[in-house]
């Protein structure tokens, strides 16, 4: 990335590139962002934004709380009355008033700023301006905002999918392979079921524009992907890598935390031309062909902790160990390296239950629901209903994000008719219901409160929960 000038325009330099540049560069000092009356104001210590000011009345402490639920709206007013008597800020209000705890004010100070540069993503136009500064204070760090959080949180948001397709553009000619900050950039990144296929097949056999074709339509996995190509977690190449120049899955650091669908990415025939047949002499390849095939057959009879090789007491981090190494031996790309072609088909059925069992077992939510069933002896029936709920949640979800809420309702509606228990499935549904149009946001409202019976701590749904009430009131 270019150095960035003190000041310029948006529409020269966009906002995520000034953001990563100022990480890049561990900037302290100000960020200032400006469009017609709107005027922001951001601190930023090492990089991170750690404060904010804005004179967007919407985005105030108090209105920031009460959409997560932490006060009402009659103490909305209290605190915003105080802090106009008084002079102060509104932080300052509510501890004086005693309406939150020091670390709810933090939490909404942190959201605050998440939530003011995130609304700059959606400005066509505007200035910004870089005021450097070489203080650093420890007492503001637990305001920190992990800075490619936000940008990808801004993308996914903002940004067009054309937009970010264009920005790549310069690279999908070119062969991927991850870089040395790939596992590290990605950890930070929330990551889909798309975007982990799309990680698992950087091995520089296929170019960029094949490794994001399948994930065209999704502004997750587009966010991610340019979050890591800009960053330079990504290494190209004009030809495509040899088979013993690949790039292993289990070169790839990186916590796999989705599910991955069933038919995984074909390998380029580069990535095989080397063994375009099992070695019979090899005992350890006929092994992994056996071991194959017998868990296949055991498939519908094991438990996702069996399958994961886990005890039903087993913590998140070992789960999610034991799932990482269970998709490196199983992934068909790695399968095929060995030779094992005949048998790609019956890997990719037991790698995408592998990835189906780390899915519900590494959301609590779901995973108390699982052990319900299992405790029922009823485990595997309800298992699948879960899974196609999921399969119809993720099709409404990516709906919902390219802003068609009417073409995401049925999707919605089947998920919470097969798994009514899911507090984002309801969550989801009752925001499709208030941002449609027409918009029936009595309908909104009952999704989303029951999502929160479901989940008191989903502050996504407070949030819509607030949005959809005031709206409502007005």
């Amino acid at each position: 990335m270019k150095p960035l000038p003190e000041s310029g325009a948006l529409a020269d330099v966009a906002l995520p590139r000034i953001l990563l540049e100022l990480y890049a560069s561990r900037f302290t000092g100000g960020l200032e962002l400006a469009r017609g009356r709107s005027l922001k104001s951001f601190l930023f210590q090492d990089g991170a934004p750690v404060g904010s000011d804005s004179n967007l009345p919407a985005e105030r402490l108090g209105v920031v709380l009460q959409d997560a639920g932490v006060l009402t709206a009659e103490q909305r007013k209290q605190v915003e009355s105080h802090a106009s008597k008084k002079g102060c800020k509104q932080a300052a209000a509510v501890l004086a008033l005693g309406l939150a705890e020091p670390t709810q004010v933090f939490a909404g100070l942190r959201e605050q700023v998440r939530r003011r540069m995130v609304e700059c993503f959606g400005w066509g136009t505007g200035d910004f301006s870089l005021h450097p500064s070489a203080e650093r204070r420890q007492d503001i760090q637990p305001l920190r905002v992990d800075p490619y959080q936000l940008i990808q949180s801004g993308l996914q948001t903002h940004w067009r999918l054309e937009q970010m397709l264009q920005e790549l553009a310069a690279s999908m000619n070119r062969y991927a392979s991850p870089g040395p900050r790939l596992g590290s950039i990605a950890r930070r990144l929330e990551l889909d079921a798309t975007v982990e296929r799309m990680i698992a097949s950087l091995n520089g056999t296929r170019t960029l524009g094949a490794v994001v074709a399948a994930a065209s339509s999704s502004p997750a996995a587009l966010a991610a992907f340019w979050i890591l190509d800009v960053a330079g977690a990504l290494e190209y190449s004009d030809t495509p890598r040899s088979a013993d120049g690949e790039a292993a899955l289990a070169d790839i650091e990186i916590e796999i935390t989705g599910a991955a669908s069933a038919a995984a990415p074909a390998a380029a025939p580069a990535a095989v031309a080397a063994r375009q047949k099992p070695d019979r002499d090899d005992p350890e390849v006929e092994k992994m062909r056996r071991e194959i095939l017998e868990k296949l057959e055991r498939l519908d009879d094991l438990d996702f902790y069996e399958l994961l090789g886990v005890a039903p007491d087993a913590p998140h981090a070992a789960v999610r160990k034991a799932y990482f190494l269970a998709a490196k031996r199983y992934h068909p790309d790695a399968i095929a390296r060995l030779g094992l072609q005949d048998v790609r088909k019956q890997a990719g059925d037991v790698f995408s239950r592998i990835a189906e069992a780390n899915e519900v077992l590494c959301d609590p939510s779901r995973r108390k629901a699982y052990d319900e069933s299992l405790a029922g002896g009823g485990g595997q029936v309800d298992v699948r209903v879960l899974a196609q709920a999921e399969t119809f949640y993720r099709k409404g979800e990516i709906l919902i994000k390219m802003g068609d809420f009417r073409g995401a309702l049925e999707y919605l509606q089947n998920a919470v008719q097969l798994y009514p228990d899911e507090a984002v499935y309801q969550s989801d549904l009752g925001w499709a219901y208030y941002k449609k149009s027409p918009s029936e946001p009595e309908r909104g409202v009952e999704h989303v409160r029951r999502a929160l019976e479901l989940d008191p701590s989903n502050s996504v749904a407070r949030f819509r929960l607030g949005v959809i009430e005031r709206a409502s009131a007005a």
